[in-house]
């Protein structure tokens, strides 16, 4: 088969200070499920159902809120201070990586030419078979990217599926300069020296971290296994492959299975300020125990959507910041369809 890149968009809209990033449609039992992601500092609160829909489960991530509802059909009203957000959401598209050994990662300012070398490289070292790829481009702003991204694709004859998301709301920090900049590595010296660039929301450190758990709920619940890498990272051979790695974990991978390594993380200085490798695996079942390093703040879903995102075992560090493992797992015979209240 040949490779394809399929264009999607966030159901995004903003009223007075109100941000939703995105809305997503599934079904539990013959049930509509609608999930709201808001952006950072919204209060759920604020969020009024219309008449039929009944909230099911209420979470957060990096602070943003993440609201499920069981509602009914079409177009739903919702109320806030601000007015009227009427969403139609986005229906779940699991088919699209069903089976697949995919990657979930961030674009920001990155040509064509570096994302087609990522994926081949992935596709030959890792058997990598699909990625959803966020654009933090503003739309109208680079026309060109998935036009030729499609195009060097096809060239390739690499039978990858590739879903390029993008937003109509800027998704990073709204007081943060371009990530780009040396300001945004944590690690730069003199930053009281520095001459900082204005604040750049639509390419500043990402902000609206929920973007995995809208990549999951969209397209990833019934992926192989799923990694999170960025665009211009290279994950270097080992044994097996990261995906391998994540099945068969069954409690995260340890300090001992010798970690994973990024080609060139001692070299290259990356813009980005925390890159993590991380693993899912959507065929097992997991414990509590998330070894040495902190638990995301993710909820437990009861659906292919997995139950839990979390990081078990430190990996190699490097001196671009720290590399760890997250293992994301469900058993299927037990839960699929909805979320419920992690609370």
């Amino acid at each position: 088969m040949i490779g394809q890149v399929i264009e999607r968009r966030m159901a995004g809209q903003m009223r007075e200070g109100i941000v939703l990033l995105d809305a997503v449609e599934t079904r539990h039992e013959g049930e509509r499920r609608v999930t709201l992601f808001f952006a950072p500092k919204v209060e759920p609160a604020q969020i009024q159902p219309p008449k039929g829909a009944v909230l099911q489960a209420e979470m957060s991530v990096g602070g943003a809120p993440i609201l499920v509802y069981s509602a009914p059909e079409g177009r739903l009203a919702f109320q806030t201070p601000k007015g009227v957000i009427d969403v139609m959401p986005a229906e779940a598209e699991f088919t699209l990586m069903e089976g697949r050994d995919t990657i979930a990662a961030v674009r920001n300012g990155e040509d064509a030419a570096t994302v087609l070398t990522w994926l081949s490289f992935h596709a030959d070292q890792q058997r990598m078979t699909g990625a959803v790829i966020l654009d933090r481009a503003r739309p109208g702003t680079d026309p060109e990217f998935a036009r030729a991204l499609r195009d060097g694709l096809r060239e390739s004859g690499l039978d990858i599926t590739v879903i390029l998301l993008t937003s109509d709301q800027p998704l990073g920090y709204p007081d943060a300069p371009p990530e780009a900049h040396p300001f945004c590595v944590p690690e730069a010296p003199g930053k009281d020296r520095m001459e900082i660039p204005p604040p750049s929301p639509w390419d500043s450190p990402l902000a609206a971290l929920s973007y995995y758990e809208i990549a999951r709920h969209r397209f990833l619940a019934e992926a192989r296994a799923v990694a999170n890498i960025d665009v211009h990272d290279l994950v270097a051979t080992g044994p097996e492959t990261i995906f391998d790695s994540a099945v068969a974990a069954r409690g995260g991978l340890s300090p001992s299975s010798g970690g994973i390594a990024i080609l060139g993380a001692c070299a290259v200085v990356s813009r980005r300020a925390l890159p993590i490798i991380a693993a899912f695996s959507s065929t097992r079942a997991v414990g509590d125990n998330a070894g040495a390093l902190p638990r995301r703040n993710c909820p437990r879903m009861r659906s292919g959507a997995c139950c839990e995102w979390a990081m078990h075992a430190p990996m190699r560090r490097a001196r671009r910041g720290s590399i760890g493992i997250w293992h994301c797992a469900i058993r299927r015979d037990r839960f699929h369809g909805s979320c419920r209240n992690p609370r």
